[in-house]
């Protein structure tokens, strides 16, 4: 029997070594020294991550032990013609290819701004496969707009439209799968009547903005992979997963890994040899563990950077940043201002925030970030004391000649004060102007900023970030005015791309208005985390370069 090489599993590779053959001491002492590797004796098989290979391999060489290789198929495009249409760019074909050809579930983790919804829609199109969708509800108007735009498919979004065997995209909410038990069992009910409809059809199903999805012990999470192994279980086709996000972990944890892993499909709940040898990698080789002495035991500080960690991420994802796929775009050009607070002003409403309720889910959240109880509401009421610092701000730019202004703030109260000021003030008299906060629906949100985007008048856009920060193109506006900083990785990285797309012709300025206080130590975090991420997936480098710029700042 011959010495086998290969991968048994997408993350795992294997290694069945003939027991007479030359030099089998040697071999088996190159598979002992892997940092990571288990025996299967019911196989006879050495399991380790399948991003050792080249390096098993290599040594195998060494030992001059012949060996045969075996790995997965790529998956064959039933309509390769899909990919060569005139408007497509060279890396949307590669990354459509990439998904539709992958043999398991993968993830497109492209940086914001480079059309990852079209590269999902144009994989299901040359697979030749129905699609399913699982994204936030405001992206949703924009998902049946791109499919009606780029197939010509009939859409239906559960669960306010019938169910009909004529569709062939069915878009669903996370929120859906946060609802209540009926609210659920409804889209559950229908989803699975579609399918059996069309159970000969493949189906390409597609998990947007996938970090909705990292608490494995949430109802969303629950939810949507047991409605997602049902369709499987009933296919009488082949079913595959996609995975899209630009910022895939947000918080540089190892449940999050996991988490994307086994709604890829990746890694079994069941826990079987594959799974097993792929959680073992993940919490003691790739997690940094620290005593804490609060807990009393040692506790997962986060993902270690490193170069396993990104080989192994690197199996099942594509990334591609703005500057691999597109040099000539305009990058933004990024103001620190420093504000001359007023101490009193800021003590005085940070008292009387501090007198307001706070849940505990806040809380727990602000504790294990390491920074304080306090500090939300800190920094709450250091973006109230900013509050006349900010308007001063807008009336400079507009009087400076700027016609194109959006202003973004963090809370709702001070979004108030924002559309008070713009509606009084006279600089802006005559300006067409919008408000945005997260009470307006997705499709309000679209026609609003749409409304400004085409205009040729003065325009001033005033929003929640959370409102703008996720399917929003906004590189129409000239100057961006931010409050400051948010410790969430994903937060940046996605606001920031919502300014520079592939399709941008200008530069924006984004003016961040800084006090000293909380936001030195918000961006600490903010470059750690940064940092984790570019360590896992790469392409993040410009990300760390700016936030270290801003922090010198």
């Amino acid at each position: 029997m011959a010495t086998i090489i290969g991968r048994a599993h997408p993350l795992v590779g294997v290694v069945h070594l003939h027991e007479k053959g030359d030099r089998f001491q040697e071999a088996l002492a190159v598979l002992k020294r892997l940092p990571v590797r288990r025996y299967d004796p019911a196989t006879r098989q050495w399991l380790f991550p399948a991003y050792l290979l080249p390096r098993v391999k290599e040594r195998l060489a060494e030992l001059s032990v012949d060996y045969v290789e075996s790995d997965f198929p790529l998956c064959g495009l039933r309509r390769p013609d899909v990919l060569e249409r005139e408007d497509l760019k060279e890396y949307q074909r590669k990354g459509a290819r990439f998904l539709a050809e992958a043999p398991h579930g993968v993830l497109l983790a492209d940086e914001m701004g480079l059309g990852k919804t079209v590269q999902a829609i144009l994989a299901c199109e040359a697979f030749d496969a129905d699609l399913l969708v699982f994204a936030p509800a405001f992206l949703l108007e924009k998902w049946r707009q791109e499919v009606e735009r780029w197939t010509g498919r009939r859409v239906l979004v559960f669960p306010d439209e019938v169910v009909s065997v004529e569709a062939e995209a069915v878009l669903v909410s996370y929120g859906q799968a946060s609802a209540g038990d009926k609210g659920w069992e409804a889209v559950r009910r229908m989803t699975l009547e579609w399918r059996a409809q069309r159970r000969d059809r493949s189906l390409c199903v597609v998990f947007d903005e996938v970090q909705y999805l990292k608490n494995r012990r949430s109802r969303r999470f629950k939810n949507v992979l047991q409605l997602v192994r049902e369709i499987e279980k009933e296919a009488k086709a082949p079913v595959k997963r996609m995975g899209l996000s630009g910022t895939p972990i947000t918080r540089g944890r190892p449940d999050e890994l996991l988490a994307i892993l086994e709604v890829l499909g990746l890694v079994d709940e069941r826990g079987n040899a594959y799974s097993a040898l792929i959680r073992e990698l993940i919490f003691r080789h790739l997690t940094v563990w620290e005593y804490n002495r609060f807990a009393g035991r040692e506790v997962a500080v986060g993902l270690r950077p490193g170069r396993d960690l990104r080989e192994f991420c690197g199996l099942f994802t594509l990334r591609r940043t703005m500057e691999e796929v597109a040099g000539e775009l305009p990058d933004l050009v990024r103001r620190v201002v420093p504000l001359p607070l007023d101490e009193e002003a800021f003590a005085a409403v940070l008292r009387k925030l501090m007198r307001d309720r706070r849940t505990d889910d806040e809380a727990e959240a602000l504790v294990e970030e390491g920074l304080g109880v306090h500090l939300t509401t800190e920094r709450r009421a250091l973006e109230a004391s900013k509050a006349e610092h900010l308007k001063e701000y807008l009336r400079m730019l507009a009087e400076g000649g700027a016609r194109r202004i959006g202003v973004f703030v963090w809370h709702r109260d001070v979004l108030k004060e924002v559309r008070k000021f713009l509606e009084g003030e006279g600089v802006f008299r005559g300006w067409r102007k919008a408000f945005v906060d997260g009470s307006t629906s997705p499709r309000a949100r679209e026609s609003l900023v749409g409304s400004l985007a085409g205009s040729g008048d003065p325009v001033a856009l005033a929003a929640t970030v959370g409102a703008v920060n996720v399917g929003m193109d906004l590189d129409w506006l000239e100057h961006a005015v931010v409050t400051g900083f948010d410790w969430s990785p994903a937060t940046f990285v996605q606001f920031e791309g919502r300014f520079r797309r592939i399709s941008s012709k200008r530069s924006v300025c984004v003016h961040y208005l800084v006090g000293k206080r909380v936001e030195l130590r918000v961006l600490d975090v903010l470059l750690r985390k940064v940092k984790a991420l570019d360590e896992s997936f790469g392409g993040f480098e410009r990300q760390a370069r700016v936030l270290a710029a801003l922090r010198r700042r």
